[in-house]
């Protein structure tokens, strides 16, 4: 009678060890693509961040007039806004006259992102109601 050979062939380890490198590979790729992808989350939250910042100090100026202006944020995130007049309306109501004027600001936060520069842009319009003194 022949005895019982126990255990397992080279081919068969080698089998095993080529299916376990690619289930790794993969898990290793799908967990990379989830950090590139927080990342570019938390760019993007910042930058909403810092421009609804300044178009909420820009809107809460009480006089605005038409300028252009840009800066910096840390972190290498840079800013530029601009505010440009569309009209003015003035409204005479028996003794009490006033003018409505509306700004269009828009406001633009740039980021680098590798070899690019992504931005995102914001738009508002802004009334500002002046009440003129009669004679």
């Amino acid at each position: 009678m022949k005895p019982i050979e126990k255990g397992f062939t080279l081919i068969e380890i080698m089998v095993a060890m080529a299916v376990l490198a690619i289930a790794l590979t993969v898990i290793f790729e799908l967990f990379s693509g989830g950090l590139r992808l927080a990342g570019k989350s938390e760019n993007y939250s910042r930058a909403i961040f810092y421009g609804r910042q300044l178009l909420e100090e820009i809107c809460l100026q009480k006089n605005l007039s038409e300028n252009e202006e840009e800066g910096e944020f840390a972190g290498g995130y840079t800013w530029r806004y601009e505010i440009k007049p569309l009209s003015v309306l003035i409204e005479q109501n028996g003794d009490n006259n006033f003018s409505l004027k509306i700004f269009d600001v828009k406001v633009s936060v740039f980021w680098p992102s590798g070899e690019n520069k992504k931005t995102i842009n914001f738009e508002t319009f802004k009334t500002v109601v002046e009440k003129e003194e009669s004679l």
